[in-house]
């Protein structure tokens, strides 16, 4: 039986991406970053206030 390389290619790939919460906790500390601020700053100031919009959510 042959085993070609490809076959592990998406399990390796799917273990290395971000969830969508752990996504959502990095732009958060992105937002609060003076360094990323600097870099781009129409992009942070667009995701504060995006956040800022956001209604909190109930968590049970």
């Amino acid at each position: 039986m042959t085993v070609h390389c490809w076959t592990s290619r998406p399990a390796s790939g799917a273990a290395l991406a971000p969830t969508p919460p752990q996504s959502g906790q990095r732009i958060g500390r992105l937002c609060d970053d003076p360094g990323a601020l600097a870099y781009a700053p129409q992009t942070v100031n667009r995701l504060r206030q995006l956040r800022s919009r956001r209604t909190p959510r109930a968590r049970g």
